[in-house]
């Protein structure tokens, strides 16, 4: 199914500077461990200097300001990012998210330089776009903004 509304521009515009960069985009049944695991420097070349996005749920946003936490400190568990700029409303469908009733209203920008390890790209399992993984998570330093921001 194509991506709803605006959503299909960003998704096309991404495979399609993959493609021309020469960047192997992956199917969505590649498994994890069949996966390149490249540098974040070399990710950010196959992206042109773009970034990465991570989206997150108001109840994640809350538990940040819950423990106190005025800006993002960086992560180290697995996370999944894309380099496409969506709409809150597009989400769900575009990247084949989990818990689809549970909407996703911010984001996170990262850098991919600072980023050691990303595994990826690859086509999203029941999606419209491409997705990174980031194994080892992301530290501070990749933080393009040091908090979430919200999305409309």
């Amino acid at each position: 199914m194509p991506p709803t509304g605006s959503a299909w521009l960003p998704c096309f515009l991404d495979v399609s500077m993959l493609d021309a960069r020469g960047v192997i985009v992956h199917s969505s049944s590649t498994p994890d461990e069949r996966l390149d695991r490249r540098s974040g420097a070399e990710v950010a070349a196959d992206l042109g200097g773009r970034f990465l996005i991570s989206y997150l749920r108001e109840r994640d946003v809350k538990r940040l300001d819950d423990v106190g936490m005025a800006e993002l400190q960086g992560v180290s568990r697995p996370i999944y990012t894309t380099p496409s700029p969506l709409a809150s409303a597009d989400l769900v469908a575009t990247l084949g998210l989990p818990l689809p009733t549970l909407p996703r209203t911010f984001a996170i920008i990262l850098d991919p330089a600072q980023i050691p390890a990303i595994i990826g790209p690859r086509r999203v399992l029941y999606g419209d776009t491409v997705e990174y993984l980031l194994p080892e998570g992301y530290p501070k330093a990749a933080l393009v903004l040091k908090w979430p921001r919200p999305i409309a």
